[in-house]
């Protein structure tokens, strides 16, 4: 199934807005008659009807089969069509993602507004979906050539997927549906999909893609933030023997450790220690059996105070702990256990790094093997990519989610619709050239059998310039769709040349600063006297835009023929130096 065209009433700035998402048909819904017309892009009839039933004409020459395929154009594609809504910040490309998805998702539709429109096919037929005139989804109803077009049954069509890596922590109205959410905030929850894209088979090769030249300094290391200790290190502490404990952890791991291992086994310990220790446990016998040594007030040595903590951690019986369950508790534990029984190599350890650093390793991984889902629990302990660009982070986020999902809808027949607001975002324009490609590459491999539909934002125009007009739906200030169709193709379009369309940049193509320098200067030369005209044409040599340059050097020889002649003469004099040097 394919989500073809969505008409909106009322949802934030959309007012009586309709978007088609298909390069094949313009569709277009009358609210007043509450009829539908469904064309061909050449403006002829898309349908044909036999009786009561509409189907698709199927015929479409200019239409391109399998255009999204990543492999030679003979092999089919599993991804059915891509749609980039592209507009300026503010102009509404999220909150039509944001209603897409909410109706399209069980469990908040009941928050829309009164009247909408999505329009499926399936089969080569048409399918409709919504309210209209005030009606419930039930009663609604859409006619297209004097036919009442069949309901789509979306909830058992559909699996859908939201990410997006801006970090504004807003609200989605999808939030607590059946949508799969990677939205900034709620991939602080999704700690685990990370370890887990490390180690599928997929991750070497999409590796491999990021990191071309196989840079030995560009690799897979994880950072580990032990919230529960850190937290308690910044408390205020009553009982002198966990001030004890905690003193000595802190040196053990910062200060003494000479291996990511010990770091990594010492930082797990004390976390949960501390953990249990700010559900306030009762822990008075281990304590006992705990030593002070010095006038710090510090714990026994590291060697014989840490096997006493894994000791106790092991002993505990777990009963009802708020944000820990029993199973996870387990699990914790057997980790302790493992890294207390043998040594272990993370990697090297990186001197002056107040951080726990451990490399995703053969031995790592096959220590945390179905234990990731320990990572989950923001309050207890976190982890995240280490020293990598921010691009390299947007771009690994966004696959370990996608591939997260692919788990998770593996083997499932229904449709997938993934919409990526503005996943281009923090990447190096090189990145964005390549962001598309890379995207269908992936989503290629690991939703093999998903028929997928991709709705991308983006403010950018390398989107412009990968894809066909078709398949581009540009935003003005007021939410005001066009998909351009009259206009010539801007796919493989230069982006020099797109970044001249008055859509991006209506002002001119240069920063406002230089701009507004620019005419200061233009309308300041004509006060140049003879004492500066060294500084003003310094002035002009900066600019690098040559007809710009041009103009303004006309302009300083204009002012300079109404000096004396001596700085007339001295002027050229120092014109033909420079050009006696070059």
């Amino acid at each position: 199934m394919e989500l073809l065209y969505v008409w909106i009433e009322n949802f934030r700035n959309i007012n009586n807005k309709g978007l088609n998402f298909s390069n094949q048909y313009e569709i277009n819904y009358d609210r007043l008659s509450n009829n539908l017309t469904i064309n061909l892009l050449d403006g002829s009839n898309a349908l044909k009807k036999r009786g009561r039933i509409l189907k698709f004409k199927g015929d479409e020459i200019n239409y391109l089969e399998n255009f999204f395929s990543s492999e030679p154009l003979e092999r089919i594609s599993n991804i059915s069509q891509v749609t980039a809504i592209i507009g300026k910040n503010s102009s509404g490309k999220s909150n039509i993602i944001d209603f897409i998805l909410t109706a399209i998702s069980k469990g908040r539709r009941d928050r829309l507004s009164p009247n909408y429109v999505l329009i499926f096919k399936k089969n080569d037929k048409p399918y409709f979906f919504g309210r209209t005139e005030g009606k419930s989804i039930t009663t609604s109803k859409v006619e297209c050539l004097e036919v009442e077009l069949e309901k789509a049954d979306i909830n058992s069509e559909w699996e859908t997927m939201f990410y997006s890596n801006v970090a504004d922590n807003k609200e989605y109205l999808f939030e607590g549906s059946s949508i799969n959410n990677c939205s900034f905030e709620a991939m602080n929850k999704l700690q685990s999909n990370k370890i887990r894209f490390v180690d599928s088979p997929i991750f070497s090769d999409t590796w491999q893609k990021l990191n071309p030249n196989n840079n030995p300094e560009r690799k897979i290391r994880f950072i580990f933030n032990p919230i529960a200790f850190t937290e308690l290190e910044s408390a205020f502490i009553a009982e002198d023997k966990i001030e004890g404990i905690i003193k000595r952890y802190r040196k053990a791991i910062y200060q003494e450790s000479t291996s990511n291992y010990n770091r990594f086994k010492y930082g797990l310990a004390v976390n949960l220690l501390s953990f249990l220790i700010s559900k306030n446990v009762p822990m008075d016998d281990f304590l006992d059996g705990v030593q002070l040594v010095g006038q710090e007030g510090m714990a026994e040595a590291i060697a014989t105070l840490n096997p006493k903590v894994v000791a106790f951690l092991n002993s505990f019986h777990h009963s009802e702990i708020e944000d820990l369950s029993e199973s996870d508790y387990s699990l914790y534990n057997d980790l302790l256990q493992e890294l207390e029984s043998q040594n272990f190599n993370f990697g090297q350890i990186e001197k002056y790094s107040n951080s726990i650093l451990v490399d995703f390793s053969n031995e790592f991984k096959d220590l945390i093997d179905n234990k990731q889902d320990l990572f989950n629990n923001p309050s207890l302990i976190s982890h995240d990519w280490s020293k990598l660009s921010s691009g390299m982070r947007a771009y690994l986020n966004l696959f370990s989610q996608l591939y997260s999902v692919s788990e998770k809808v593996r083997g499932n027949s229904k449709s997938l619709l993934i919409c990526i607001d503005e996943g281009d975002l923090y990447l190096h324009p090189e990145w964005q050239k390549n962001f598309l490609n890379d995207l269908i590459w992936f989503i290629s491999h690991v939703f093999q059998s998903s028929k997928v539909q991709l709705i991308l934002t983006s403010h950018s125009p390398f989107l412009i310039s990968d894809l066909p007009k078709e398949n581009v739906i540009l935003l003005d200030d007021n939410c005001n769709p066009s998909r351009q169709l009259n206009e010539e193709s801007s796919f493989g379009a230069n982006i020099h040349q797109l970044y001249t369309k008055q859509f991006f940049l209506k002002n001119g193509s240069i920063g406002e600063f230089a701009k507004r320098k620019i005419t200061t200067l233009l309308n300041d030369i004509k006060e140049m006297t003879e004492d500066n005209v060294e500084l003003y044409q310094k002035r002009v040599d900066m600019i690098g835009e040559p007809v710009l340059r041009f103009r303004l050097q006309d302009e300083l020889k204009k002012r300079l023929s109404q000096l004396s002649k001596e700085t007339q003469i001295k002027w050229h004099k120092s014109e033909i130096s420079k050009l006696t040097a070059s």
